[in-house]
């Protein structure tokens, strides 16, 4: 049988025993995880379904997933709903309450409900880090995957600040391959309009999987909207007609908060797989404490991105750069403090906030300023890379750890043969893996990663 044949069968069936027994053993031989309480069949499924039951893959992403929860505590400690209950209560995300066609998850984020002055981007991760792991727990959608809908209407420069490139290096090394979801589709609707040529800037650099799985829909999209989703299961603000996008959102809220107990017992032992009663529990706002990421939000953080980089990129590519010099001069701006969110000072109308029309008014964009042509962007990163800008060499680090470890998803679809499977598990299951064996694969997969980077830097260089 196949990977996705394999996928299909029930948990319990007789047939899954040697590949999940296999994987308990190769597991605890690595070491990782060998303070952990137990490894139950069911959380050992999640991986191998998750990779089509490939061992190196399956045991790859497991390791993955158990050594970013021991190295980032602030990340994975608090899974508590009742912690960010305020930002939930604002209809900020929802699951639907039907799956689509293909039997995957339909996820919604609608970016402009966050503020980010009362909420961190950790605060929001920890959201979805939240329904993640409550999903991933669903034999149907570890078979299936999940599609999200990204509705970024709203987004302002304040919501990009918040990814600081030390924030975006920590939340890097939670993407890379460390969780067992598959990603089916990302949609984006209302982006703004600078986020497609970011997107341009970015896709060279992308798997081709990943470029199929990314749909952007624009303001104008609930006829493009439909031919992804059936209309009866999205909200009539999205052109379906299910229920509407507050009531789904409060009963997804309603649903995490009745987990609470269930995702405080995974974030102490998250290997155990042990279910319990779930709980109404009611919180407070949460304050500025700093935990909370997801996996699969590699795509989030790929929305951000777009906002990020807007005034980085975009803004500056529109307009003459000598000129972008000058007006900085005489403004006594600092780039490099400026991209760390201190714009504020330079809020042109009177807002109380630096947005994308004070970006227009400083850049010469809009009828206050007085124009200018256009430039490169190569110019511009070669200009800014060598007055040292800190911000920029961020991006490029977190740009590098977002593509270079991605998960393979060349592999991930069940695109080994049968019979390369059936070897794998008739294996010799008493002998220990040769150490040294393993320490040349070890070594081999550490200079293609070095490989990766040379390219991706070389890419850049040119």
């Amino acid at each position: 049988m196949n990977g996705p044949q394999l996928s299909e069968l029930p948990d319990d069936s007789e047939q899954l025993r040697p590949y999940i027994s296999r994987l308990r053993r190769r597991a605890l031989q690595a070491g990782e995880l060998s303070a952990v309480r137990s490894l139950s069949s069911g959380f050992l499924l999640r991986f191998l379904r998750a990779r089509d039951f490939d061992m190196e893959l399956s045991l790859k992403l497991l390791l993955n997933y158990q050594r970013w929860r021991r190295e980032s505590p602030e990340i994975s400690s608090c899974l508590s709903p009742s912690s960010v209950l305020g930002l939930l209560n604002t209809s900020y995300h929802a699951v639907l309450p039907q799956r689509d066609c293909t039997g995957s998850r339909v996820l919604i984020y609608r970016i402009g409900q966050w503020n980010p002055k009362d909420w961190s981007a950790f605060q929001v991760f920890r959201v979805s880090l939240m329904t993640s792991e409550i999903i991933s727990r669903e034999n149907e959608t570890q078979r299936q995957g999940l599609k999200a809908i990204f509705d970024l209407a709203g987004w302002s420069l304040s919501h990009a600040l918040q990814i600081n490139p030390s924030l975006a290096r920590k939340i890097s090394s939670v993407l890379s391959d460390s969780f067992p979801l598959k990603v089916r589709g990302i949609h984006l609707v209302n982006e703004p309009m600078f986020f497609r040529p970011v997107f341009a800037m970015l896709r060279p650099f992308l798997p081709d999987k990943i470029k199929q799985r990314i749909h952007m829909h624009g303001s104008d999209f609930r006829d493009s909207l439909s031919g992804f989703f059936s209309s009866h299961i999205l909200p009539p603000e999205y052109g379906g007609h299910g229920p509407g996008i507050t009531q789904v959102c409060q009963d997804w809220t309603n649903h995490l908060l009745q987990s609470e107990n269930l995702l405080q017992q995974i974030a102490a032992h998250p290997t155990d797989g042990a279910k319990s009663q779930s709980s109404n529990k009611n919180g407070k706002k949460a304050d500025s404490e700093s935990s909370g990421s997801s996996f699969f939000t590699w795509f989030i953080v790929l929305a951000l991105l777009g906002v990020w980089t807007s005034v980085a990129v975009v803004y500056f590519d529109l307009v003459d750069y000598q000129g972008v010099l000058d007006k900085a001069k005489g403004l006594q701006i600092n780039l490099s403090e400026a991209l760390q969110g201190k714009l504020v000072a330079y809020d042109t109308d009177g807002d109380g906030d630096f947005d994308v029309e004070d970006a227009k008014v400083l850049l010469g964009l809009s009828s206050e300023g007085d124009g200018q042509g256009e430039s490169q962007v190569l110019d511009w990163l070669e200009e800014v890379e060598e007055g040292g800008s800190d911000w920029l060499n961020g991006f490029f680090t977190f740009l590098y750890g977002l593509i270079n470890p991605l998960e393979p998803l060349e592999e991930e679809e069940g695109e080994h043969t049968a019979s390369g499977r059936a070897k794998d598990v008739q294996e010799e299951d008493v002998e220990d893996e040769n150490e040294e064996a393993v320490r040349g694969r070890r070594q081999t997969q550490d200079d293609g990663n070095q490989g990766q980077k040379i390219v991706i830097v070389g890419l850049h260089n040119q």
